[in-house]
């Protein structure tokens, strides 16, 4: 349809969906738009590159503290990998050596680091400062009902009686 000249609306919180399916973006937040354009638009809203900074799970509070100051925007901590992400912009580069440091300064381990070009949920987290909800889906939790696959129902059985 779309190669017809149709226009679609999708929208979803699947952002990697949103990425390969879209050639306009609108962000909305707390029902307003706070942001639109391309998806390459939008990350470069964010700036050039993202960091991971992966440490071992015991000291993951002392790494979140230690980076802090060199990302563009929020960083993000996501406690199941034991992960610190920050948007660092174009001074990617330049920056890992700081990411390394700093971590190493509070006598923490770096058990693995990533520079990258951002996504679009780097950029929700940076023009929000919050990261994308996570759906039952995202959480392995099956189906928006609750069901053990996305999008599918379970079916139930009903008795009516009388």
């Amino acid at each position: 349809m779309v190669r017809d000249g149709t226009t679609l609306l999708l929208t979803t919180q699947y952002l990697d969906e949103a990425d390969a399916l879209s050639k306009a973006i609108a962000v909305i937040d707390d029902g307003r738009v706070i942001a639109n354009g391309t998806p390459d638009e939008l990350k470069d809203k964010v700036g050039g590159t993202v960091l991971d900074v992966r440490v071992d799970r015991e000291h993951l509070a002392e790494a979140a503290g230690a980076p802090y100051g060199i990302a563009r925007g929020g960083q993000q901590v996501d406690s199941a990998r034991s992960e610190i992400t920050l948007p660092v912009g174009a001074d990617g580069p330049a920056v890992l050596t700081e990411a390394v440091r700093r971590p190493d300064a509070a006598g923490v381990t770096i058990a693995d680091l990533a520079h990258r070009k951002p996504t679009l949920n780097d950029v929700f987290l940076a023009l929000t400062g919050r990261a994308v909800a996570k759906t039952t889906a995202d959480a392995g939790g099956g189906g928006e009902d609750g069901s053990d696959e996305p999008g599918r129902r379970k079916r139930r059985r009903v008795r009516r009686s009388g």
